[in-house]
């Protein structure tokens, strides 16, 4: 499955508390490139993400500029393979859902999932 970035999603950077420029989503571990999420686990193939933007704003109650962070641009698309799990639960889970670490209430990591074909490469000749 793929999913395609709707809208701009802020990730943390794995090992941080505070969100700060990552391409990997939360959900994602850096290392082994595996996740895990309501029943579902899958691997990470491909990601192509586009250039870091930047999301700021006002804080209306504090009357100051709310700090900027850097965001996965909308159009960015992950590429998995679904290891375990539903199909019913994937699209429950990631389709027309937010998948940012903050700013869900404002839209941030809207997702679609759609489908891909891909081919392994097995041994060498």
């Amino acid at each position: 499955f793929k999913l395609y970035l709707a809208t701009p999603a802020i990730f943390r950077t794995e090992g941080r508390s505070d969100p700060e420029f990552g391409w990997l989503p939360d959900f994602v571990d850096g290392e082994k490139l595996k996740g895990e999420l309501n029943s579902l686990r899958f691997r990470l193939i491909s990601a192509t993400v586009g250039k870091a933007i930047g999301i700021g704003g006002w804080d209306l109650a504090q009357n100051r500029p709310k700090p900027m962070r850097k965001a996965v641009p909308a159009g960015s698309v992950y590429h998995f393979e679904l290891e375990e799990g539903e199909v019913d639960k994937l699209i429950e889970t990631f389709h027309l859902r937010c998948i940012s670490c903050e700013g869900k209430g404002m839209g941030l990591g809207l997702t679609l999932v759609g489908t891909w074909e891909y081919s392994e490469i097995k041994g060498g000749s």
